[in-house]
């Protein structure tokens, strides 16, 4: 039969929208079509976990999971008298002097060592007249559990511990304890902040409080209870304590160190504790 080649077009057309239609049919929900969806959806949740958990671990980092540190400020209004009775020579404190319970804070020997630790920080030669060695009271507050003894150093009188407005001193020296691996149990830290040393100041950077400007030109002694005296950097930790966490999954260390805060012509004793 012959056939016009109107009609060929025409038949051609119907068969390839015959095709093109039986293409746009929807595949069946067979098992193998499922299988693969779920694949596809396994795998973009894995990828989702993969990225959730790093920037779980990144903000674990910014906030210090491995190594952390902060500043607590201690103002001087929270110190509180004890004794002004110490007098300082060339050789330390001057024998009979001192408030006994001044003594009794440490005991005889370890006091006397520091005190001739003092006259050498304060630089006090023969011909220099015997100056006021004021004491009070550190911490041991509502706001604190620790406490250690601060010593307000001064030529013409006992200097306050709280003074109304300004009062001239030589320095301050603060008395603390200490336990490291020379000392495990225990001994005694006086840092010594004379005004006679130049200031070397250097900045610390903390995890969540911004950054602090402290002095490193501070004297550090370690004083043993048999009056040894051991010379020590100014960034001595004076407690170091370790524990385990996560059924000991994880090993931490904590320590506290004392500095002297920088804050444009002021300063004040502080706590540096990281953790």
């Amino acid at each position: 039969m012959y056939t016009s080649k109107f009609q060929q077009s025409v038949i051609a057309a119907m068969a390839h929208g015959a095709l093109y239609k039986s293409g746009r049919k929807r595949a069946h929900m067979s098992s193998a079509y499922i299988s693969k969806w779920l694949r596809v959806l396994s795998n973009i949740s894995a990828g989702l976990l993969i990225l959730g958990t790093g920037l779980l671990v990144s903000l674990l980092l910014y906030q210090g999971m491995f190594y952390s540190q902060s500043m607590s400020p201690v103002p001087q209004k929270y110190w509180r008298p004890l004794f002004q009775a110490c007098r300082l020579n060339m050789h330390g404190f001057i024998p009979g002097s001192c408030h006994p319970d001044d003594v009794n804070s440490t005991g005889e020997i370890p006091w006397t060592s520091m005190g001739a630790q003092l006259a050498i920080d304060f630089v006090r030669n023969a011909t220099d007249p015997d100056v006021f060695v004021t004491t009070c009271l550190h911490g041991a507050s509502n706001e604190s559990t620790w406490v250690a003894i601060v010593l307000l150093v001064a030529e013409a009188t006992f200097p306050q511990c709280n003074p109304v407005g300004k009062q001239l001193i030589l320095g301050m020296a603060v008395l603390e304890t200490v336990a490291n691996d020379e000392f495990p149990l225990g001994a005694y830290l006086v840092s010594t902040f004379s005004d006679g040393t130049p200031i070397d100041p250097v900045q610390i950077d903390t995890t969540n409080s911004g950054h602090f400007t402290v002095d490193q030109s501070v004297v550090k002694t370690i004083v043993a209870t048999n009056g040894t005296r051991l010379h020590a950097p100014w960034d001595q930790r004076n407690y170091v304590t370790s524990l385990n966490s996560l059924n000991r999954l994880f090993f931490m260390r904590l320590w506290v160190r004392r500095q002297r805060i920088l804050l444009c012509r002021h300063d004040h004793v502080g706590q540096l504790a990281p953790r």
